[in-house]
């Protein structure tokens, strides 16, 4: 009975772990708006929260939690700009927008797939108008 309980405890620990063992992290961008009159989205993400703010700068928190406990990967893969938004602004319509990469790569550890789970809240200066939300199929 007391050796039941025990493996019992044992594999509970195990289970929890490897449902649970992920990494996370939050960063941010901030893109300068002065000659920006509008701003569009091109994103294959369809985690994406729009806020308003004052002030001139447009500021995009990303969220980004991996199904591998391996922090030291999260963090590697951020700083090559894996989930990094870029820009593009149009001189004649002053229209920012703002595209995120398309993560075509899979990332494979252990011969298993690593999932990933990105969320972007963008805050957008009050005097931006916002153009419709171009969001596409996620890829990932």
């Amino acid at each position: 009975m007391k050796k039941s309980f025990l493996v019992s405890v044992f594999i509970f620990f195990v289970v929890n772990t490897i449902l649970f063992s992920q990494s996370n992290v939050k960063f941010s961008q901030a893109f300068h708006s002065s000659n920006v009159n509008s701003i569009s989205f091109r994103v294959v993400n369809p985690n994406i929260e729009i806020k308003s703010i004052t002030g001139p700068v447009i500021v995009v928190e990303t969220y980004v939690q991996i199904s591998a406990s391996n922090y030291n990967l999260l963090k590697y893969m951020i700083k090559k700009g894996r989930y990094n938004l870029n820009s593009k602004i149009d001189d004649m319509s002053k229209n920012m927008t703002l595209l995120d990469k398309e993560l075509t790569k899979e990332i494979i550890i252990g011969g298993e797939k690593v999932e990933e789970e990105i969320k972007y809240v963008i805050y957008v200066p009050e005097h931006i108008e916002i153009i419709e939300q171009q969001i596409e199929n996620p890829l990932i």
